[in-house]
């Protein structure tokens, strides 16, 4: 895992696979400090989206993602055990 950020990281966004860098230091030194986060967590984020207009489809199209800030790091809900 890169955990320097020099290499874009995926994740998902309005339901669709992206790849972000993410230039959030403050959220790196929180890692560093021993902060903890795995598939499945949710963030709030700022970030900037950089677009072009395609002539051809008449629409901008996203064609990068950066992410500015890590607002806030919600943790994947625990699984449930089953009853048997």
């Amino acid at each position: 895992m890169d955990l320097e950020f020099k290499k874009k990281w995926d994740f998902y966004y309005l339901g669709n696979k992206i790849s972000a860098k993410i230039a959030d230091n403050v959220f790196g030194e929180k890692i560093d400090k021993g902060e903890r986060f795995g598939k499945g967590d949710t963030f709030e984020v700022r970030m900037e989206i950089k677009q072009q207009y395609d002539d051809s489809v008449n629409a901008y199209i996203n064609k990068s993602y950066t992410v500015i800030e890590v607002v806030k790091h919600i943790d994947r809900p625990a699984q449930g055990k089953l009853e048997m």
